[in-house]
């Protein structure tokens, strides 16, 4: 939804990235994308961790990070 989106971003704007977004070990995004995609739009540079497990061990242990990255109810994915 691009107007939540927006509304992401100019949470984070306005209030920084509040969690940074989970990579895999490869580099890909295993949880943060909408995060990633709106610390763009905000031109905040967004903070990573890095994940120890790999995709199937995520998928199998039900990983769920249910942090939202900004700081307003609105902002959760």
């Amino acid at each position: 939804d691009p107007a939540k989106l927006e509304q992401l971003a100019e949470d984070i704007a306005a209030n920084g990235l509040r969690d940074p977004i989970v990579l895999l070990p490869d580099g890909l995004i295993l949880n943060g994308r909408n995060c990633y995609l709106a610390c763009i739009k905000a031109k905040v540079e967004p903070t990573f961790i890095h994940s120890r497990i790999g995709l199937m061990a995520a998928v199998i242990g039900d990983f769920r990070n249910q942090s939202d990255c900004g700081t307003s109810p609105a902002s959760v994915e």
